[in-house]
């Protein structure tokens, strides 16, 4: 998808991906970036420690295939 994006962007044009990619062995980049799993209920009080500077990056996870 991202290199889609990329290709329908125009020249000078800009585009955001929020997110991790990851080509690799996404548990390696996990532990790296300090990588959290929560559920749905949880994602209010994830977004607020980010905001609040929390060094975690909150990875949403609605049907419990992340590893925790």
């Amino acid at each position: 998808m991202l290199n889609s994006l990329m290709e329908i962007t125009a020249a000078g044009g800009a585009l955001g991906a929020p997110g991790l990619y990851v080509t690799g062995d996404p548990d390696g980049i996990g532990k790296a970036v300090n990588a959290k799993a929560v559920g749905l209920d949880d994602a209010p009080r994830g977004y607020a420690e980010f905001d609040a500077g929390a060094a975690t990056k909150f990875v949403l996870n609605p049907n419990g295939y992340v590893k925790a």
